[in-house]
């Protein structure tokens, strides 16, 4: 780890940490009205986050994923006032156990402290990638992200984004928009929408543009916007919720169309209006197709102009209702 890699055991100045519950594998750091929590400090075990107080909803997990050894994911929510700030990761080859970890404890420490840097995620993602990792290469593993900014002083929320984590904002009504979508599912560098899904789920593990020590001039910052009314919600997952949802194809060409999973994730979402409830049924879904995929030794049937593969990743994901 690198030298100046936050150290959680003692703390950042200024905050006290305690365990949320006794089953809680993670610490949460509370002080001056701020709720924080970093998932995946367990890489062994599932660990959760739940959190409401009539105004907002926010529940996260993290979990390993069927074909790994150790999750290489992680999670962080940061609630100070008004201000709410979540973010997935998704960590990649040996380094990105790492990377995962420091990305998302980087971006509490900055938010913790009093003097926040401007473009806070993007700073935070160049000195991670400015980082040395002594005896390591710098091409052996990265990691993903997706960072939200919420505000319920203006409705708004700022996403920002490099490689595939995903975001998602789901409306009162059910309604469903993936938020970056243009950038978002990229294999070899290009974007999904107009791809062969057979190549896509070939193909849908190699992503470019990741956060690697030394690697800040290949990053692509993705970025989006979006107004979250009462009622509305925002999703992040990491690959290993994406690679569950079965894609959309576009009946005229066969190609995948660029908001491809709002249609899935809206059926397995509906009826939800708890963060908490977002994350169990996500989670169902997931595990009731690896099951099926397992048991018969092919995929579930997708809905018309769909398809979809299963795929047993590590999976993080945060989810935010504003109340109605």
């Amino acid at each position: 780890m690198p030298m100046n890699a936050p150290r959680w055991k003692a703390g950042p100045a200024g905050l006290r940490m305690k365990n949320a519950v006794a089953d809680f594998p993670k610490r949460e750091l509370e002080h001056e009205g701020i709720i924080c929590a970093r998932l995946g400090q367990d890489r062994d075990k599932p660990s959760s986050f739940s959190y409401s107080d009539g105004r907002i909803s926010v529940a996260a997990h993290v979990r390993k994923g069927r074909a790994r050894s150790q999750c290489q994911d992680a999670a962080m929510v940061f609630i100070a006032g008004s201000h709410v700030y979540l973010g997935v990761f998704d960590g990649f080859g040996p380094s990105g156990t790492v990377l995962s970890e420091y990305t998302a404890d980087s971006l509490i420490t900055s938010l913790a402290s009093k003097e926040k840097p401007h473009s806070l995620f993007e700073y935070v993602v160049r000195r991670v990638c400015d980082s040395t990792s002594p005896g390591a290469p710098l091409d052996r593993g990265g990691t993903t992200a997706a960072f939200a900014s919420i505000s319920l002083e203006n409705d708004g929320c700022s996403i920002q984004g490099v490689a595939d984590a995903a975001a998602y904002r789901l409306r009162r009504d059910g309604n469903m928009a993936r938020l970056m979508p243009g950038y978002q599912l990229n294999c070899e560098g290009f974007p999904i929408a107009g791809m062969q899904p057979e190549f896509h789920f070939q193909n849908r593990n190699i992503v470019s543009g990741t956060i690697s020590y030394g690697c800040e001039a290949k990053l692509k910052f993705n970025c989006d916007g979006a107004l979250i009314d009462p009622g509305d919600g925002v999703i992040l997952v990491t690959d290993g919720v994406t690679k569950n949802l079965s894609v959309s194809i576009d009946p005229a060409t066969r190609m995948i169309s660029e908001n491809s999973g709002c249609r899935d994730l809206s059926r397995i979402l509906k009826g939800c209006s708890t963060a908490s409830g977002i994350v169990s049924a996500i989670l169902k879904a997931i595990d009731k197709r690896l099951d099926f995929k397992e048991q018969n030794g092919k995929p579930p049937k997708a809905g018309k102009n769909e398809a979809l593969e299963p795929d047993g990743d590590d999976v993080a994901i945060v989810a935010f209702i504003r109340g109605a």
